[in-house]
């Protein structure tokens, strides 16, 4: 009996398995994602959410593109439904239990009745349990309540859990998945529900609305405007509305007034202002408008263009060649800003007559023509086109087709036969023949190789001349074309040998050169050699001014260039060098003459430096030149001025300026074959020009001198051309008052030995005046002592003639020795006595003379003694 009971127990529990894991399975099938307590994740649904169009995704929703909309939006997943609070909830469908191990229908029908969805700051939320059907009020009390948190325990709590209300509190954003599970003794049903707490709803924002592009918007009549204003926000992410206006200008059609695009299509002339308006869920809204500038279309007019179909090249020229009879004309790729509406095509020609041709599609853009022939004797067909666009405005293009008869063969040339010269024969000729079917419409000798370049004379004929060989092998080819287009070649061969080398003959004329031209010219090109010559070089004579130069490396060319010329005659010597290094030598002569205009070219020293000058100043500096000039010469309307030389003097550091002026001659411009033109004399010019005190202070001017001396010396010397002053002869000078006033040497009109002759004569002259002056003032002091000494001789005279009268005269008259020893001895006696008086007198004469010079001193006057009375014996 006991073993009876055990086995009955055993198979109530193994039934009550079974059925337990029936039901778990049925309830799988109806809703898996509600049964199963793995689907809802519990937290912060923000941290799930995921983007979708304008919003994000909540729990137990996903993204999806329905049909009907272009937007993704976010719907309930399987097994969900939205509520009227717009969250997704499971499906609240019949659940089936089990009574006695046998699935039935509901036993005890419930329900839960309570908001699903609740908004912060609410926290506190009632759900009730509430039974269906006819279910006396009595059998409740016989039920179990059980409230049971499947998902979300942490969002909020209650104080029981065993009552048919579950009163829920302190509530937090989040999702709280119940089970509130209903039994009996012998029934037991169950149902699930989800209550959503949503944040606490934040003030709504209004949306901003953005149009692009940007306002104002310039658009062409008949074009289209888009206006996008799928750039307007809400901070809510919610979904918007939009509706366009037209404020502002003409009527105009809108496609859609509620999109965020608008098409605007076909506008016409004038000023437009659109107003948008976006308004959100909660009915806030925000405007913008924009501005429309529709201008006229710009209507250029078409441009005609030919091809030959299947080319996207225009052409004015097709050349085609028979058996080819048909050839197609398009126009298509002519061109028009709003298209070509019109096509024409004309037969121009006046050929009609002669060439016939069968053409079909004259108002189309394709021509066709057929039945072509051979124009290459008459000319080609040409036809026209004319294109009109929709404004009627046209053009048009001409097309040349140029037919050319069938079956052509290549031209055979023959360059003919090589041939064999010998130097100083330098020319051969060379004569081509042709076999063409049709006609050879352009013949062609060119070189191929050869130790030089030669001249070919009558290149494009079948016979030419080649002239200017040198030893060696030479290669010409001869090019024909015939009148169907197609080219042959064939070469020929020039060999040249030396039989007798010739020495080469230098050839060169003697040039002139007129100053200020600072440029010569020395040509030997006419300088030959029967094989050619391989140098040239030029070489000054020893007497020729080193200031002469060749300029760069021309003295090694056939043309030889001189600069730095100067007034003389030069000869250079010109050697040439052949193939065999025979040499020959010629000499030319440089006449450089000093010409009119050298002759009265003006030199002007400015205070400037020669980096400063530019051509401004020059510029400036010959208006004001010519200016002055053409004001001052009456005969003169219009004054030129050429510079010759802008150069800065070493010595002094100043610029250098040397021009000559000319004007137009009135007698040539009246036909009388006179010169054109008239020089300004130099002197004329620098007398003009120094009295211009304005120019000389605006540029600096030190001096403006003839750039030539014009001295004449006085014809006794030379003037510089450096200094502008006069070099003297031997034996001549310069007026000193003219040097010594001047400060410069004009002339030579004193001779130097005339000024030593006249210096001399003077310096006698004045010496003589001196010594005359020196003996009258000694005369003058003698004539104060002079009567003392008449009266000593007075006396002297007296004792004589007493002493005579005193002896007696001698017979015979003669004397005795003793008489005249005595005579003698009183004559020796009287001169010693007159010899002490004259000292005596000579002393009182000097301090006469010495008191008279104090006394003029003092005085100023000088006082002459009067001239003293002679006796007479």
């Amino acid at each position: 009996m006991l073993g009876g009971v055990l086995r009955i127990f055993y198979f109530s529990i193994l039934s009550f398995l079974i059925v337990e894991a029936v039901i778990d399975n049925q309830l799988q099938e109806v809703d898996p994602e509600i049964i199963s307590t793995n689907v809802l994740r519990i937290g912060n649904t923000s941290n799930f959410s995921l983007k979708c169009g304008r919003r994000y995704c909540f729990e137990n929703e996903i993204c999806k593109r329905l049909s009907n909309d272009k937007e993704e939006q976010c719907v309930c997943k399987e097994g969900f439904s939205q509520s009227e609070s717009g969250i997704c909830e499971p499906d609240m469908e019949s659940i089936t239990n089990v009574v006695n191990g046998v699935p039935v229908e509901t036993a005890i029908p419930f329900r839960i009745e309570g908001p699903t969805t609740v908004r912060l700051p609410q926290n506190a939320v009632n759900l009730s349990i509430v039974f269906e059907g006819s279910i006396d009020r009595y059998d409740t009390l016989n039920y179990t309540y059980y409230w049971e948190v499947l998902d979300g325990g942490g969002f909020g709590s209650a104080d029981t859990y065993t009552e048919p209300v579950l009163a829920l509190s302190g509530l937090k954003e989040g999702v709280i998945r119940l089970r509130a599970t209903v039994s009996n003794d012998s029934l037991r049903s169950f149902r699930d529900v989800s209550v959503r707490i949503l944040s606490e709803k934040k003030p709504n924002k209004p949306p901003v609305a953005l149009i692009r592009p940007a306002s104002p918007l310039y658009a062409v009549e008949g074009s289209r405007v888009v206006l996008d204003a799928e750039g307007s926000s809400d901070e809510d992410d919610t979904q918007l509305d939009f509706e366009w206006k037209l404020l502002n200008g003409p009527v105009v059609q809108l496609p859609a007034m509620n999109t965020a695009i608008l098409r605007l299509d076909n506008l016409h002339v004038g000023n437009y202002s659109f107003g948008l308006t976006v308004k959100d869920k909660e009915g806030a809204t925000d405007h913008r408008t924009v501005d429309i500038i529709v201008s006229a279309k710009r209507d250029d007019p078409p441009k005609a263009q030919i091809s030959e179909c299947g080319e996207e090249v225009s052409r004015s020229t097709i050349d085609i060649r028979l058996p080819r009879k048909t050839l197609l004309l398009c126009a298509n790729i002519s061109t028009d800003d709003y298209g070509i509406t019109s096509y024409k095509w004309f037969r121009i020609d006046d050929l009609i007559t002669q060439l016939a041709v069968d053409y079909s599609g004259s108002s189309t853009p394709v021509l066709k023509l057929t039945n072509l022939q051979a124009n290459e004797k008459f000319g080609p067909y040409i036809f026209r086109l004319e294109v009109s666009d929709a404004s009627g405005q046209t053009d048009s293009a001409t097309i040349s087709i140029l037919v050319n008869k069938a079956v052509n063969h290549p031209p055979q040339p023959d360059a003919g036969s090589n041939q064999t010269i010998q130097l100083p024969v330098a020319s051969a000729v060379l004569n081509g023949n042709v076999k063409d079917d049709g006609e050879i419409i352009k013949y062609q000798w060119t070189q191929i190789s050869g130790p030089n370049e030669v001249t070919i004379v009558n290149g494009d004929k079948s016979k030419c001349t080649v002239s200017g060989f040198e030893e060696g092998v030479y290669q010409f080819r001869l090019n024909v074309t015939d009148d169907g287009g197609l080219t042959a070649a064939d070469d020929t061969f020039v060999i040249v040998v030396r039989s007798k080398n010739e020495p080469p003959v230098a050839r060169a004329s003697n040039v002139t050169v007129y100053l200020p031209s600072n440029l010569a010219i020395l040509n030997g090109s006419e300088s030959f050699d029967d094989a050619g010559i391989v140098r040239y070089m030029w070489s000054a004579h020893d007497d020729v001014p080193a200031g002469i130069a060749f300029l760069g490396l021309s003295c090694d060319q056939s043309i030889a260039m001189l600069g730095g010329l100067v007034p003389g005659i030069f000869h250079f010597d010109l050697t040439v060098t052949d193939h065999s290094n025979a040499q020959s030598t010629t000499t030319v002569t440089l006449t450089v003459v000093t010409g009119e205009e050298q002759l009265n070219s003006v030199e002007m020293y400015l205070e400037r430096d020669f980096n400063d000058v530019t051509y401004r100043l020059r510029n400036k500096l010959e208006g004001r030149i010519a200016t002055t000039l053409a004001v001052q010469i009456p005969e003169a309307t219009k004054v030129d001025v050429h510079f010759s030389s802008f150069a800065q003097d070493p010595s002094s550091g100043r610029l250098r300026v040397v021009f000559h002026t000319d004007f137009a001659n009135p007698i040539h411009r009246k036909g009388e074959g006179a010169n054109s033109t008239i020089v300004v004399s130099a002197t004329r010019a620098v007398t003009i020009l120094r009295n211009e005190v304005d120019m000389i202070r605006d540029f600096h001017i030190v001096s403006i001198n003839t750039l030539y001396c014009i001295l004449d010396c006085s014809g006794h010397g030379r003037c510089s051309n450096y200094s502008k002053e006069c070099n003297c002869d031997r034996y001549w000078m310069p007026n000193l008052f003219n040097y010594l006033l001047r400060g410069s040497k004009l002339d030579c009109s004193w001779s130097i030995l005339y000024f030593g002759l006249f210096i001399v004569v003077t310096f006698v002259f004045v010496a003589s005046c001196i010594v005359v002056r020196f003996r009258y003032r000694s005369e003058l002091a003698m004539t104060e002592w002079q009567p003392s000494k008449n009266r000593v001789l007075s006396r002297r005279r007296r004792r004589r003639r007493f002493r005579r009268n005193d002896k007696e005269p001698y017979p015979n008259g003669q004397i005795s020795g003793t008489s005249k020893l005595n005579e003698s001895s009183a004559s020796y006696s009287l001169l010693m006595a007159s010899d002490s008086l004259s000292s005596e007198n000579e002393t009182e004469l000097n301090a006469a003379n010495a008191n008279r010079h104090a006394t003029v001193e003092q005085n100023g006057v000088e006082l002459r003694g009067r001239p003293s009375v002679q006796f007479a014996e």
